[in-house]
């Protein structure tokens, strides 16, 4: 990922939140012992996975970075809290890019910032040659 072109980063993520429930199609033969089973293990599974992704974007970021003035701020929301996850990153451009990360993969992610990124090199490139 490239993170050159970042100057602020904002990370907001809970790792307990109601957010990673998911679905399940009610089905008869399963009782209800079962389906909170189920529903406890979704619940734990997709908010691991809001937390892993969270987590791995933080680590992607490089130290000097960060001490060259990257401002980042990391927000671990609690269970009563309303707000939402979210990754955010503004550019030197002063363009913001707000994803949710529980609707992206990793990668998806990367590629997304990574477009304005590019931009910005080639921006870059042009402008010193």
């Amino acid at each position: 990922m490239i993170t050159k072109y970042f100057t602020k980063v904002v990370v907001r993520f809970n790792p307990f939140g109601k957010e990673g429930m998911s679905r399940i199609i009610y089905n008869e033969s399963i009782d209800d012992d079962q389906i909170n089973e189920l529903l406890i293990y979704s619940h734990t599974i997709l908010n691991t996975q809001i937390l892993y992704k969270a987590k791995l974007f933080l680590a992607s970021i490089p130290p000097r970075q960060r001490i060259l003035g990257t401002k980042i701020e990391n927000e671990l929301l609690n269970s009563n809290s309303t707000k939402e996850p979210l990754i955010k990153v503004t550019y030197k451009d002063k363009k913001e890019d707000t994803i949710d990360p529980r609707v992206l993969s990793f990668m998806e992610i990367a590629n997304k910032l990574d477009g304005h990124s590019r931009q910005l090199r080639l921006k870059e490139t042009i402008e010193n040659h």
